[in-house]
């Protein structure tokens, strides 16, 4: 029937978890300047495991606890972060406008191995499979 229903509520109950619209935290990475600072962010949110996964355009990697927002771990790097990070076995894995891709423990924010340089600035996000992970240079 249009909309689903006799009232045309469009509204589907798919038995799934449906958001209240209600803020639960907001986190900034600063300022946005035009053609002077932009910490801004472009990718994607990862979640996993309770723990929210951000970079930004102010060259960080940020962890925060999902339910608080608090802050749990960050990771200044030389580049932009534009991609979304990959968490795998306890590694997050990400790329950087400085030609790198990161491992950092998932946990802590320490550095588990590199960074490897990717020889470009990256856009993509990485992914990890089998026990590989792959970045696409832009």
């Amino acid at each position: 029937m249009f909309r689903n229903d006799s009232a045309h509520t469009g509204v589907f109950n798919d038995g799934g978890t449906h958001p209240n619209n209600v803020t639960l935290w907001n986190y900034s990475f600063g300022s946005y300047i035009v053609d002077v600072a932009d910490n801004s962010t472009y990718a994607s949110p990862t979640v996993v495991n309770n723990v929210v996964y951000e970079g930004s355009l102010g060259n960080n990697m940020t962890a925060f606890n999902a339910a608080t927002g608090a802050v749990l771990w960050s990771v200044q790097n030389n580049g932009d972060v534009h991609s979304s990070a990959a968490v795998e076995n306890g590694i997050v894995y990400y790329t950087d406008y400085d030609n790198k891709l990161y491992a950092l423990n998932a946990a802590t924010g320490a550095t588990v191995w590199g960074p490897a340089n990717i020889g470009a600035a990256s856009h993509s996000s990485p992914a990890v499979a089998n026990g590989v992970v792959y970045a696409m240079q832009r």
